[in-house]
């Protein structure tokens, strides 16, 4: 009898913690599917369908990264073409694409491929190529390349699309799973905004 009272506590205190554990587990999955999902970014911008106007004001160059951008939104393709035949998150993928595609690739500087999969190695790229400009130092331009990290975005890239005062909107892989436009102040620290990759 003295032992079962002995033990009913610890077999209690076991209890309240599988119980906790199981919960911030699924704490966890819950939150992992929200940013998997777009919860992220459909919330927390201006959702947008219009493919913003190129203007002819633009270089040549940014008109022809404009209207690749422009295609692949309007005729998406699967994410295996970004890919290559890699499954990963792809949103550095559908950036390097679109530049190949434009005819402006980036030189991958571990392997020397037109695709740059993983977003701090995009950045070492566009700053070893002195084309990286630091948020705050810089006004981005339509065709530029957006970096984030540490935001409610977390890691992640995307192009500018269209810029009117602070506001910009971006197109991006790998958002929700699809190609998605967004618009939101970019000015806003909230977005993690790290800097901005140039055309060449």
């Amino acid at each position: 009898m003295d032992m079962k009272r002995t033990n009913f506590p610890r077999i209690f205190l076991s209890l309240i913690i599988i119980t906790i554990s199981l919960m911030l587990a699924l704490i966890v999955i819950f939150a992992i599917a929200y940013r998997v999902s777009g919860g992220a970014f459909s919330e927390n911008s201006v959702s947008t369908t219009n493919f913003p106007t190129i203007s002819a004001n633009l270089s040549e160059t940014r008109q022809n990264i404009l209207s690749i951008a422009q295609q692949e939104y309007e005729n998406p393709q699967s994410p295996e073409t970004y890919i290559t035949g890699n499954w990963e998150p792809w949103c550095a993928d559908f950036v390097s694409y679109i530049y190949k595609e434009a005819g402006y690739p980036f030189s991958n500087p571990n392997s020397g491929s037109w695709r740059i999969p993983g977003i701090y190695t995009l950045r070492d790229y566009f700053i070893a190529t002195e084309r990286w400009h630091p948020f705050g130092s810089y006004t981005p331009e339509p065709g530029d390349v957006v970096i984030y990290d540490g935001g409610i975005f977390g890691g992640h890239t995307n192009l500018v699309i269209s810029v009117a005062g602070n506001e910009i909107t971006t197109l991006g892989g790998n958002e929700g799973d699809k190609i998605n436009l967004m618009r939101f102040n970019f000015q806003d620290p909230k977005y993690g905004i790290q800097g901005f990759g140039v055309i060449p």
